[in-house]
């Protein structure tokens, strides 16, 4: 396990290792971070991370016009930058970090992956050929990308039907995001 991994493993624990879909607006409670939903209608950003407004407020802000999915992966991935060292800017009113790598982008998306598709948790899902990436998906609250990648980087892909690889995701609002 990478320590991005490591990281959102200890925070799963800490929740009360919740049985999916972990709920984002829990986690983001839990950590004294809020969530604002704005509806720009362009794919100009997913989401930042503001680690601290100049009234000393965490921040997530996250594009509504993303899919449900994307967006509580999104928050998952920016909680990644709050929570691993040297990812997020430390000023106030900063919006994003420059300095952001491939690395730490990698290092986000599998915080993110493991606490919204815990490894503990996959690895128990029934075993006849396992559930189809569709239904794990919705059973999480992830997308069918997302679900794929990860059964992909567990080695269990393999056991998984992939019906409608292509096929599009829902759309919808952050409902569990407080």
């Amino acid at each position: 396990m990478t320590w991005a991994e490591v990281t959102a493993r200890k925070l799963w624990v800490r929740l009360g290792s919740p049985e999916p879909p972990v709920d984002v607006g829990a986690v983001c409670r839990t950590l004294g971070v809020e969530i604002w939903v704005v509806s720009c209608g362009s794919a100009l950003f997913d989401a930042v991370y503001t680690p601290r407004t100049r009234d000393g407020r965490r921040l997530v802000t996250v594009n509504g016009a993303l899919s449900r999915e994307r967006q509580r992966f999104s928050v998952a991935h920016e909680l990644g930058h709050a929570l691993l060292a040297g990812h997020a800017a430390k000023t106030a009113g900063a919006t994003w970090n420059l300095e952001r790598s491939p690395l730490r982008e990698t290092e986000a998306n599998r915080f993110a992956a493991e606490l919204l598709m815990p490894k503990l948790l996959l690895v128990r899902e029934p075993r006849r050929l396992v559930p189809p990436v569709k239904e794990l998906a919705a059973r999480y609250l992830v997308s069918r990308e997302a679900m794929r990648i990860r059964l992909t980087q567990l080695g269990l892909m393999p056991l998984c039907a992939d019906e409608g690889a292509g096929a599009q995701e829902e759309t919808g609002g952050l409902e569990d995001a407080g």
